[in-house]
Parts: C-alpha cells; structure tokens; sequence
C-alpha cells in the first residue's frame, strides 16, 4: 500500500519552469498524494495557476503577494499542511529547483519501514553536495565559525584524511530544507520554521532542532536530487568568504554570513573567547588571501564584518537593500 505524502515547495521569481518540471516528475509516483506549492511573491502567479488546472487535484497553489524569504514560505506550507492534509503520513520537502530521481522517495520510505536507527530521519542526497561523501557526514565543530577551528587546524593530521565514504547513510547535524523527508507526526512536533531568518539557515535551524531533540538525522546517498540550479556559494567554484567578493547576487550573500553567525552563536558556541578568536583569525586569512585589493574589496570586507556583528548581536529579520546595494559593482 502507497504512503501518503505530501510533497511542499516554495517558489518565487520566474522559475515556473522548475516547478513544472519537478511536477513532472512526482506524478509518476504513487506515494505522492499532494503537491503544495508556495507561491513566494513569484512574477509567475499565472503559469502557476495553469500548472495547477493541467496537473488538476495533485497540486494546490498558495498564492502571497509578496517574498518573505524562505522560511516564511515553508512555514505557511507547513501549516497550511497540518491543518488541511492531516492524514499524510509524510511531508516531503523540496525546493523548486529539485529534480528527484524516480525512485528517490521510495528509498527514502524504505528507509523508514526498515529503520534501525532509533529516532531515524531521512534526507535526499543532494548531487552536488560531493563534500558529505568525503567527510562521511557533516557534524559541527563546537566554537567554529563556518567550520573553521583553530585547534582543529593546528591538530590536524594529513594521515587522517579518509577515502570518500562508501557508507549508505551519512549521518548530519543538519540537513537542507530540500529532500528532507519528514513523518507527519515529527513534523508537527517540531513546530514551524523561524521567520526572523528570512531566508538562508532557517533550514539549518529547522533541522538542528531535531538533533537537539535526540533525532538522528541521515543523508541517503542512493535517494538522489538533481538541482537544476546551483546555490550562490557553489556557482563561484572557489571557498564561500572568496565568493562574495565575486557574485552579483550580494543580498543572498549577506543574510548568509548575518544568519550562520547568528546560528552559530546560538547553537554551537560554548567559549565565546575561543568563538571570537576563530572569527578574527579567519577575517584576517579572508583580508589577506581573499580580499581583492580595491576598493570594492574592501567596501565588501567591511559589509560581512557588519552582517557578522549583526548575527552576533541577535538581529535578525529583513536585510533593507541599502544596507548592501552600495557594495553592488
């Protein structure tokens, strides 16, 4: 007998087109009962609403007239779930821009029909998230600041460097809010995304939740996601702090730094000393090796300093463009 799961994604801008397309693909499934759809302030309110006729029961649109990020999205997904579509048994979230692979969600519910793991979540294995089968897993380093320690780096040794990981399950802190297969249950216990984030790391906080909670959250790498659009940090090819002195796309570059701060802060740090220290340490590799030499260099450096100290100090919600549209070339 077929799970019902109900399949939540936010959209917004021109990217119908992804929508259509991951539509496409879910139909075919016989675990998928619904496919809601946040209308995120999108320019493609209509080609949303024709997607919806074509596709008729299978999808329902939630239409908002304007963008309040990502997590507010899944949030108004979210609730519009638990209080409409109590009898899923899953939510299944994706972003817009993710093509599942056929049997992606089978897996996933294969997963938890035969689970082992006491308190087992299960994730999709994002296709261009290669560094999780080189580490094996992704965990956080207490006192880091974007994964980067100092007595890690002074105790690192190069003999420990592992093979990339042929395990099937690689288990995370957190997980994106894309392939992340929740149980109804779970779900609604964990409440809805934080708002104030506004969009990048709400999903980290989302998810770091569950751990807190003893849940065991697990990437399956054979439950497979192909995103048909790369994040702004991997589009660059080169270390995140390195691209924001290069991408066009400055506003999601600011709430980054401001909400992973913030995250860190509130979630991973127990020395402040030690988390300050790894912070300067590493704004001055970032001025010294990253930091072009120009005075857009340095108007950019001085502007992650500013989102820094923002997550810091606690302040979250809506970045104002003129807050970093003077740092746009």
């Amino acid at each position: 007998m077929a799970n019902q799961t109900v399949v939540l994604t936010v959209t917004y801008g021109k990217r119908a087109d992804y929508v259509s397309k991951m539509a496409q693909k879910l139909k075919e499934d016989t675990n998928v009962s619904k496919i809601v759809v946040v209308d995120n302030g999108s320019d493609n309110s209509l080609e949303l609403d024709e997607l919806a006729k074509q596709f008729g029961s299978l999808i329902t649109i939630i239409h908002s007239e304007e963008n309040n990020g990502s997590a507010a999205g899944f949030a108004r997904g979210l609730q519009y779930i638990f209080e409409n579509l109590k009898k899923a048994d899953y939510i299944w979230l994706l972003d817009d821009d993710n093509l599942p692979s056929s049997e992606c969600l089978s897996i996933l519910l294969r997963q938890y029909r035969s689970c082992q793991i006491e308190k087992g979540i299960f994730a999709a294995f994002r296709e261009d998230r290669k560094e999780l089968l080189a580490s094996g897993g992704s965990h956080y380093i207490p006192n880091s600041f974007f994964g980067f320690d100092l007595k890690t780096k002074l105790l690192f040794n190069k003999k420990d460097i592992q093979k990339e990981s042929e395990e099937k399950l690689l288990a995370c802190d957190t997980v994106p809010y894309g392939g992340l297969l929740l149980p109804m249950s779970i779900a609604k216990s964990n409440g809805l995304p934080n708002t104030n984030y506004v969009l990048y790391n709400d999903d980290n906080d989302y998810t770091y939740r569950l751990t807190k909670q003893g849940y065991q959250l697990n990437v399956c790498v054979d439950a497979l996601i192909h995103d048909l659009e790369s994040s702004w940090y991997r589009r660059e090819q080169v270390p995140m702090f390195q691209g924001i002195f290069k991408t066009k796309m400055l506003r999601n570059a600011v709430y980054t730094i401001r909400n992973r701060t913030y995250f860190e802060k509130n979630n991973i740090v127990t020395n402040d000393t030690v988390y300050n220290l790894n912070i300067l340490i590493y704004l001055n590799y970032v001025f010294l090796f990253y930091m072009p030499k120009t005075r857009n260099g340095w108007v950019r450096f001085v502007l992650v300093t500013r989102m820094i100290k923002q997550g810091l100090c606690g302040q979250l919600g809506p970045i104002k463009n003129t807050k970093y549209e003077y740092a746009v070339k």
